[in-house]
């Protein structure tokens, strides 16, 4: 705040007190804070009046560590807002974060965006996605996770046999590259043309397991598995065990947290949950762990599941964006 130098000039030309007086802003915008009323003394450096400049916000976003290598400034992003569906907004990365949150495992990054029609307000909600080049990944295939087996240090999938009457699938160990949200990118293992299955693959490989055929724990060799053949979820003989369990979330952050603190447990080897419907496909070893104790885990971060519900503080402590419960 300041006065101008025409104000200074007549307050020094007439000699006399002035009970009013103008104050001007530093710059243009809209008052969102009065922090002084009428008769209040003030002293040099009291803050009068908080004054934001709307035409031009920054927007800032989590980004995981593992999506950290394919970002940079500059970067174009689009994201969408819960307050505007069906609007779509964009702008350019101009600051990563170059400290992690211990916590999330996230850095935070800075978009700026031009606002001419003052939609975007401060604290509103936002998702973003970021179209980044994969430079030393310019040929590769990119597979959703929820197609990828893993035993050991085995990565396979399941690809559709083509010239049979009835749906075929064969087992195919693959080397997978980097993660990329939901997906992975595949270094070797598969070509272009075939297909592979993205949901169901634990259902395909009880079958063959239980057929005496190849699988992700039974590496001989053997004959296609079908689609019509009965399956299970267990296989006794390996000690491999997968399940499905309910767990609530609304966002990618609950997803990248529920599947982190299934995975710390000791001997889970997948876990993947599915936004839409809420469901974690599950692999573990029965012999180090189970089902009851994955699901209260993750009820201990703050998911509700079909077994155990996060008790209240822990909850309460998540970010609003993760808050499934509806309020009462």
């Amino acid at each position: 705040w300041k006065l101008t130098g025409d104000q200074i000039a007549r307050i020094e030309q007439s000699g006399e007190v002035t009970p009013l007086i103008d104050i001007r802003a530093n710059s243009s915008g809209i008052v969102v804070s009065k922090n002084v009323n009428q008769g209040d003394y003030v002293n040099t450096g009291t803050v009068l009046f908080d004054v934001a400049n709307l035409s031009q916000v920054w927007a800032m976003f989590d980004a995981y560590e593992s999506d950290l290598p394919f970002l940079k400034t500059g970067d174009k992003v689009e994201y969408t807002l819960q307050a505007l569906p069906g609007k779509t907004f964009s702008g350019r990365i101009s600051f990563i974060n170059p400290i992690l949150d211990p916590a999330t495992r996230t850095a935070k990054i800075r978009v700026e965006t031009a606002n001419p029609r003052m939609e975007l307000k401060p604290e509103m909600y936002a998702n973003a996605m970021i179209k980044a080049s994969l430079k030393q990944y310019n040929n590769e295939f990119v597979i959703p996770k929820s197609a990828v087996l893993w035993t050991g240090k085995r990565s396979i999938v399941y690809v559709k046999q083509q010239g049979t009457e009835t749906p075929a699938f064969m087992l195919r160990e693959i080397e997978l590259g980097p993660s990329l949200g939901d997906s992975y990118v595949v270094l070797s293992g598969i070509e272009n043309g075939e297909e592979i299955v993205t949901n169901g693959a634990f259902s395909i490989d009880a079958s063959a397991q239980l057929a005496g055929k190849r699988s992700m724990m039974n590496d001989e060799a053997g004959k296609p598995v079908t689609g019509h053949e009965e399956h299970t979820m267990q296989s006794p003989e390996t000690g491999g065990e997968q399940v499905m369990l309910t767990v609530q979330g609304l966002c990618e952050m609950c997803k990248e947290r529920i599947e982190n603190t299934a995975k710390a447990v000791n001997g889970v080897h997948t876990a993947i949950w599915n936004l839409k419907t809420k469901q974690l496909h599950l692999g573990f070893d029965p012999s180090l762990t189970s089902a009851d104790a994955v699901a209260r885990a993750i009820a201990k971060v703050g998911h509700d599941t079909d077994k155990y519900k996060a008790d209240k503080a822990t909850y309460d402590a998540l970010p609003d964006c993760c808050k499934y419960r509806e309020s009462n």
